[in-house]
C-alpha cells in the first residue's frame, strides 16, 4: 500500500477501528482509493457501500462509518475518479473534472467486483450523497440479472440543478459547445467561491446548519491539501447535464426495480426539489422521507436532524437497528 493513500486524521475525526485502504485499478487505468471497515466485533448483518458527494473525500464519513459499524454493518467507501487521493484527471488538482457520469457507474461496478465482493459479506446495501445519488440511481437501472444492491438509500439526490429554466439552458449550451471543442477542461470559474477549506460559516449556507461538522471537513482537507478540490470543470457539467437528462425520464425510472429510499430536506436549495419528488415518485419501488428544515447534507446536519435521517434509514435497511447516537464508537470494539 501507498503511503499516498493512507487517511488524513485530526483530532477530532479519528480512523474507524478495524479499517484498511487500498486502491483498484478502473477501466481505463486509473487509482481508484477505497477503504473497508468490519463491523463492531459479533456482530456483521452485512455491508454498506457508501458513496459520496462531488468533492466529498472517504475521511468526511468517518463519523457515518462508526454508526454503520455499531449498527452491524461492514462498510465500503471509495474517492471517486478526480477526488479526494484517487487519481485526479487533470494536472490542476483543483479541477473536478470527468468525461462522463457512466465512468463512474463504471467505477462502481469495478469497486463492488475488485474490493468489496472479495472482502465483504453478503448482502450489499447502498447509501448515497448527491452526486452520489445519481450515478448510484444509474447503477440501479443496469440490465443486471442479479442487481448490486439489495436496497439503496439516496440522500439529497442531484437530479438537477437548482437554478431557472433559462439560466439551465444556457450553462448546458456553454458546457457542451466548450467539450465539444475540446475545452472541456477549463474551469467554470464562475461556480469557484471562496476555496471550501477556507469559507468561514455562514448560518446561511446552502450545506448544513451544524457548524461543528462545516468546520470539520475544512480541518480534514488542511491536513492533507491533495484533498482539496474546487469548481468542476465545464466537462464535468456537460457530463452533469447529460446524466440529468438521462435519470430524468420516465422511460429510465421504469428500469429500476430495486427497493430505494430517498431522504431529502425542506429546506435543501442546492439541488431540485421538485426534480427529486417528480423522479422518486416515477420509481415504482421508492419512498420518500423529508426532513423539515433541512438542508443539502443531511448526514453532516445537526443532531435533531440527524437522528430523522438514521431513524429513516434503521427502518429501511433489513438487519439495521436503532444505536445509542451519543455512544463511545472507539469503546464499543474492546
Amino acid at each position: 500500500m501507498s503511503e499516498a493513500l493512507d487517511f488524513v486524521t485530526i483530532t477530532d475525526n479519528d480512523v474507524p477501528q478495524n479499517a484498511s485502504v487500498n486502491s483498484f485499478k478502473s477501466f481505463d487505468g486509473l487509482n481508484i482509493r477505497y477503504g473497508l471497515f468490519k463491523a463492531m466485533k459479533g456482530l456483521c448483518h452485512g455491508t454498506v457501500c457508501l458513496f459520496t458527494g462531488r468533492s466529498e473525500p472517504i475521511e468526511k464519513y468517518f463519523e457515518v462509518i462508526k454508526k454503520l459499524q455499531l449498527r452491524g454493518f461492514n462498510v465500503a467507501i471509495m474517492d471517486w475518479r478526480g477526488q479526494g487521493l484517487s487519481d485526479r484527471l487533470t494536472n490542476n488538482r483543483r479541477k473536478g473534472h470527468v468525461v462522463s457520469f457512466d465512468n463512474y457507474v463504471k467505477d462502481v461496478e469495478h469497486f463492488m467486483r475488485k474490493a468489496v465482493w472479495p472482502d465483504c459479506p453478503a448482502p450489499y446495501f447502498a447509501i448515497a450523497h448527491s452526486m452520489g445519488s445519481n450515478v448510484l440511481t444509474k447503477v440501479a437501472a443496469l440490465p443486471n440479472k442479479i442487481p448490486l444492491f439489495e436496497r439503496i438509500v439516496l440522500i439529497s439526490p442531484f437530479y438537477q440543478f437548482e437554478i431557472s429554466g433559462l439560466k439551465f439552458l444556457l450553462v448546458e449550451m456553454i458546457a457542451r459547445i466548450l467539450s465539444v471543442f475540446g475545452l472541456g477542461k477549463l474551469k467554470a470559474t464562475f461556480l469557484e467561491g471562496v476555496p471550501k477549506e477556507l469559507k468561514p460559516f455562514d448560518p446561511g449556507n446552502l450545506i448544513s446548519s451544524d457548524q461543528y461538522r462545516m468546520e470539520r471537513e475544512q480541518k480534514i482537507i488542511k491536513a492533507n491539501m491533495r484533498l482539496a478540490l474546487g469548481a468542476p470543470t465545464f466537462g464535468w457539467l456537460n457530463a452533469a447535464f447529460k446524466s440529468i437528462r438521462e435519470v430524468g425520464k420516465i422511460s429510465f425510472a421504469k428500469k429500476i426495480k430495486t427497493p430505494m429510499l430517498v431522504i431529502m430536506g425542506t429546506d435543501d436549495y442546492l439541488v431540485s426539489q421538485e426534480s427529486i419528488e417528480t423522479i422518486s415518485g416515477n420509481i415504482s419501488a421508492c419512498g420518500l422521507v423529508k426532513i423539515d428544515g433541512g438542508k443539502h447534507e443531511l448526514l453532516m446536519e445537526n443532531d435533531r436532524l440527524t437522528l430523522q435521517v438514521w431513524g429513516a434509514i434503521d427502518a429501511f435497511i433489513p438487519g439495521s437497528y436503532k444505536v445509542d447516537q451519543n455512544v463511545n464508537s472507539d469503546s464499543a470494539f474492546s
